[in-house]
């Protein structure tokens, strides 16, 4: 084999091995990104799941306080219209004179 041989084969077999890791190196950069994204969909989904979850206990929380301020607002209500009542028959705490 001349010299000249050797050279060619060698520039050959430097360019396929060239375009070979250029192919394993896309490939794998493919790979990876697929394997990527599937981990950060299954994070996501989990942390979106446990803050749906809190978010969901969190409304219910404020829910049953806006209930029992209603009811509690009705109460008031009801005592501030018997004090009134009580006012106009006890002005300044004495009996009204008719």
């Amino acid at each position: 084999m001349t010299k000249t041989d050797q050279s060619f084969l060698q520039s050959l077999l430097r360019n396929v091995v060239r375009e070979e890791l250029a192919t394993t190196k896309s490939q794998l950069k493919e790979e990876l990104l697929e394997a990527l994204r599937k981990m950060n969909e299954e994070t996501f989904a989990r942390y979106r799941d446990a803050v749906l979850t809190k978010m969901d206990a969190f409304i219910k929380e404020v829910r049953d306080f806006r209930d029992q301020q209603s009811g509690h607002q009705i109460q008031h209500n009801d005592l501030r219209s018997e004090l009134n009542q009580l006012d106009a028959i006890h002005p300044q705490g004495h009996h009204a004179n008719p």
